[in-house]
């Protein structure tokens, strides 16, 4: 069979991408204990996410994950796919080339607030629990490798951090009261409200509508439809 070399090489691009979703996928499975059943590759040139999970799987890794694995690349346009699939989770973009491990883009904003919340419960304390110093920098670890190696050797740690096991959770604390949806008028994100996570889709329609920046987007038309997509978003159809 022929093959000429633009479809070798999309061919080639594709296979690339999707063993890195693989092993990124094979890596929150062994990092945070997912259920391997909750988590899988969509197909290459499908559109969405990279790695679609269920709601067990996003209680322990709440990002919307879009994996790259190219020698030349377009970072920020990388990023832009992202937030484009995104849904209601931040964006994380997992890139690799030939030779080089999986590094992770995140919003450093969003890393930050990460780091700061477990920071503020920590400085409240007379006195830091060793685990707790050491969940710290296991955190930071992959955003600050060399920095992070550094700080678990001056804590003692056995061996080298890229080994360490990822911290364990409680599930109980992650459920959440309330939930950020992304409201669209006509497909496109025009604004987002807070609703309670049980909250039944009359609640959820009636935020929605009334939320300032979907009342501007709306203003002259007929709403006539509203699609409430439970614990994902809501897309008014307007004209």
């Amino acid at each position: 069979m022929y093959w000429n070399g633009k479809i070798m090489k999309t061919q080639s691009r594709k296979a690339k991408g999707r063993r890195l979703q693989q092993q990124f996928m094979q890596l929150l499975i062994e990092k945070l204990d997912i259920d391997s059943e909750d988590i899988e590759s969509r197909s290459m040139g499908s559109g969405g996410e990279d790695l679609i999970m269920s709601k067990a799987a996003r209680t322990k890794f709440p990002f919307s994950i879009e994996c790259k694995n190219q020698e030349k690349m377009n970072i920020w346009s990388a990023w832009e796919q992202a937030i484009n699939n995104r849904g209601i989770y931040e964006p994380l973009v997992v890139i690799k080339k030939n030779g080089v491990d999986p590094l992770v883009v995140l919003d450093a904003k969003v890393f930050m607030e990460y780091v700061k919340e477990f920071n503020n419960e920590l400085v409240h304390r007379k006195r830091i629990p060793r685990d707790a110093a050491e969940t710290l920098v296991l955190c930071l670890s992959p955003m600050a490798p060399h920095i992070s190696e550094q700080l678990w050797r001056q804590l003692g740690a056995d061996g080298s951090i890229a080994d360490a096991e990822w911290p364990k959770y409680d599930p109980e604390l992650l459920i959440e009261d309330r939930i950020e949806l992304p409201v669209q008028v006509n497909g496109k994100v025009r604004g987002r409200i807070i609703v309670p996570a049980d909250a039944k889709n009359d609640t959820i329609e009636q935020a929605a509508l009334a939320d300032g920046k979907v009342a501007v987007a709306i203003a002259g038309k007929t709403v006539r439809k509203v699609i409430v997509v439970k614990g994902r978003l809501v897309n008014l159809v307007a004209q």
